[in-house]
């Protein structure tokens, strides 16, 4: 039987462990491997990764005091603003993020393709020495004239189309997992079997979600789901002769990811450009000291706030984080900057020697998805100063 290590994200605990172990625990990304007290004895460290990673002979397993289905929450809207609920309907409920998105995955997948596989027109240009399609004569002279084989080029009518390159990767990728469940890994092979006539390496390549339209509508949740599993930390890590297979999403992306996207969709109608991680600002002269916010807010060209989003609680003392929002203040030039945290209070902390206001805004992610929009509502009214706008989701 392997040996379960559990953690809670940013959580540390103590362990008896052999160096192999301890090598590939530390190899997987998901936590920190310090020496303990006693000889034999590593103190596992985790930071804001949460997910799994199984070895040959031990699994670890990284929570977040965040409820799953919330976290399922903030992953689907980030890839998909106006169709999260449809997404997440489907969900079966987990007690751990892998299984429930294995499961979400396999449903919708299950739904995808009760109608039969979608096909689509796909490119082809090769060499052959049957003439099929058009002939590519300019790539032909160059060869000499009409010798076989012949360079064509044809529209062929084929399964082998991104949607399904997608849905077969992220099935392949999640069925290949250890700790996926059984139950959920029969599932997968049977989407797999489906998708046959696609290519699996194709569906690897980094690649937007295809456009949806009426023809491939009914794909978009699972869609969705596989643009998740495809993003995520990492299948493979190895430590030597050691290796791994990881699961992971670090909760600091997700929470920024999350937010972009809901800012974007309620600016874009109200002529608000929100630009996230804006880079080529310096502090100094020198350009040594860079500077890039998580997001910035501009009104007809001119920036009317700056913002930092925290997965952590913000409360009493900011220390380096206000310090670090005082300084974009300075460069980009608003007169207030916004701390935007996952728990804490709400405070607000003006600057002694400048015109400059430091806001901490929390959002309690612990309630509804609907609540936590209407949150998201308030805040974008500050952030742009567009109290009151209407949002729809």
């Amino acid at each position: 039987m392997k040996r379960q290590f559990i953690l809670r994200a940013w959580g540390t605990r103590d362990f008896e462990l052999d160096s192999r172990t301890a090598a590939a625990l530390q190899a997987s990304g998901l936590v920190r491997c310090e020496l303990g007290a006693r000889p034999g004895e590593y103190r596992l460290r985790a930071d804001s990764y949460v997910g799994v990673a199984s070895g040959t002979d031990w699994e670890l397993r990284i929570d977040s005091h965040l409820d799953v289905s919330r976290l399922l929450f903030l992953l689907c809207y980030a890839r998909d603003p106006t169709g999260w609920r449809e997404t997440i309907a489907g969900f079966e409920r987990d007690d751990d993020l892998l299984s429930s998105i294995a499961a979400g995955f396999a449903s919708a997948a299950e739904r995808a393709l009760r109608g039969g596989v979608l096909r689509g027109y796909q490119r082809i240009e090769e060499r052959t020495p049957v003439l099929r399609g058009r002939m590519q004569v300019s790539r032909q002279v160059a060869r000499g004239g009409l010798a076989t084989p012949v360079d064509v080029a044809r529209d062929e009518y084929t399964e082998d189309i991104a949607e399904n390159q997608m849905l077969l990767a992220a099935a392949d990728s999640l069925g290949r997992l250890a700790l996926t469940p059984p139950q959920t890994r029969r599932r997968l092979r049977r989407v797999m079997n489906s998708l046959d006539g696609a290519s699996v390496a194709a569906g690897r390549q980094p690649r937007p979600v295809p456009r949806i339209t009426r023809l491939n509508a009914h794909y978009r949740s699972a869609l969705v789901l596989a643009d998740i599993v495809l993003r995520q930390k990492s299948l493979d890590s190895r430590a030597g002769e050691v290796q791994s297979a990881t699961f992971a999403f670090e909760l600091h992306r997700v929470f920024e990811q999350f937010l972009f996207t809901a800012f974007r969709a309620r600016a874009t109608p109200q002529g608000v450009e929100v630009r996230e991680q804006a880079s080529g600002r310096y502090l100094d002269r020198e350009r040594l000291l860079h500077l890039r916010p998580d997001f910035v807010f501009k009104r007809g060209g001119q920036c009317v706030a700056v913002a930092d989003a925290k997965f952590k609680r913000l409360e009493g003392r900011l220390a380096g984080d206000a310090y670090q929002m005082l300084a974009y203040l300075l460069e980009f030039g608003p007169a207030r900057g916004f701390l935007i945290s996952a728990e804490g209070a709400v405070s607000g902390h003006a600057v002694l020697s400048a015109e400059k206001q430091i806001e901490v805004r929390p959002i309690d992610l612990a309630l509804s998805p609907d609540q936590i929009l209407g949150r998201v509502d308030e805040l974008f009214g500050e952030l742009s100063g567009a109290h009151g706008a209407e949002i729809h989701d």
